[in-house]
């Protein structure tokens, strides 16, 4: 990673400008400007710099998701749809497990799996998308804003991911994949903007999370209010000013 005094050099000998977007806090970093996105981050990590950019107000999301957030649909009393992505490689091959968790569920709705072009477990997908009465496979999906806004549960990393669901309201089914993402998601749990699975990433865990999310509308309508209330849309721009 950059070091301190690498960016302290920039600042004070180059006369630059330095920003960081940071989502570890694990390091106080001499810059003028720190963003960290995250919910709820140790503001005292960062004495050495200039100015903060901290929290969910400065989410860095892409604009159709603002755009989005304007007419998607309110969560409903039933689950009747369900997106799955957990980044374009997953390169910890978590979505058959996640598939497998869905399959011992009584789910007949639709579930659209999501992954990228680079993904090397495509022919694995494909053959556990097709076990699955209404699953689709889409590949390199480019307007992942409406694909979100389109289905009444997200299954998704702990990533920015979670964030772009909460933007537009989705019921979000969050599990770690990354010991960075821990701190941040399990803030969001506590406030109830998420389901969260840490440790047990199995297919049982997950089949017991999505079989709970699934029968409590009343959950899912408060974690879709909470959630749009943390996350509006609107990160950029207050991170620029």
């Amino acid at each position: 990673g950059i070091h301190a005094a690498y960016l302290d050099g920039i600042g004070h000998r180059a006369g630059l400008r330095t920003i960081v977007i940071d989502d570890l806090a694990e390091r106080d970093l001499p810059v003028d400007l720190i963003v960290n996105p995250n919910h709820a981050p140790p503001r005292e990590r960062y004495a050495r710099a200039n100015e903060l950019r901290l929290g969910l107000r400065y989410a860095l999301l892409r604009k159709e998701f603002a755009q989005a957030r304007e007419t998607v649909r309110p969560v409903g009393a039933s689950v009747e749809s369900i997106l799955v992505t957990l980044g374009a490689t997953d390169p910890h091959n978590l979505t058959p497990t996640v598939l497998e968790g869905l399959s011992a569920l009584p789910f007949a709705g639709e579930v659209v799996v999501v992954i990228g072009d680079e993904n090397q477990h495509r022919a694995e997908l494909e053959g556990a998308v097709s076990l699955l009465p209404k699953a689709r496979l889409a590949v390199g999906l480019r307007d992942m804003a409406a694909a979100m806004a389109a289905v009444d549960l997200v299954v998704t990393a702990a990533s920015t991911t979670t964030l772009e669901a909460m933007c537009l309201g989705r019921p979000t089914l969050a599990l770690i994949t990354a010991d960075n993402q821990r701190r941040g998601a399990a803030a969001l749990a506590r406030d109830k903007a998420i389901w969260l699975l840490d440790a047990a990433l199995d297919s049982a865990a997950i089949t017991g999370a999505l079989r709970e999310l699934i029968a409590d509308a009343e959950r899912r309508i408060d974690m879709s209010r909470t959630a749009r209330a943390l996350v509006d849309g609107r990160g950029p721009a207050r991170a620029a000013a």
